[in-house]
């Protein structure tokens, strides 16, 4: 019987590379919140002074990020926290932007934009540039390169 690659029009190689993708991916998802910096629930919770209804809530209306793999539970980023332990602002909007998908909004806060000087995307949220971050991945969400 042919593999599954090849049933769909796809050579053998091609289905193999694309499934050690997709295991490397999976992989690092699991090393990712195994971070110490990626909060449970619980702790998200203690360090915002609310209940972890009150997270999930959050979570649920795209104010704060959370992630989950596998079984893992849910987990939260430390760095959208402010020194005042308050949630980075404008987290809405970029799920707004982005769409529902928490690792595609990850990925863009993580990553370094060139229309935002070379800085991640988190780090010019951190300044309250919500406007300029919300532009970037507006023309990243249209397919712009910059």
């Amino acid at each position: 019987m042919p593999d599954r690659g090849a049933r769909h029009g796809q050579s053998g190689a091609l289905f193999e590379a694309w499934a050690a993708a997709r295991q490397r991916g999976e992989a690092l998802k699991r090393e990712l919140l195994a971070d110490p910096q990626m909060l449970s629930s619980k702790a998200m919770a203690d360090r915002l002074g609310m209940s972890a209804t009150g997270i999930r809530e959050k979570r649920k209306r795209h104010e704060i990020l959370g992630l989950s793999f596998a079984n893992r539970g849910m987990r939260y980023p430390a760095w959208q926290l402010m020194p005042d332990q308050q949630i980075v602002p404008g987290m809405a909007r970029l799920f707004g932007v982005l769409g529902d998908d928490p690792w595609r909004v990850y990925r863009f806060l993580q990553q370094r934009h060139s229309e935002l000087g070379g800085r991640r995307a988190i780090d010019v949220l951190r300044q309250g540039r919500i406007d300029a971050v919300t532009a970037a991945a507006a023309n990243l969400a249209l397919g712009a390169f910059s």
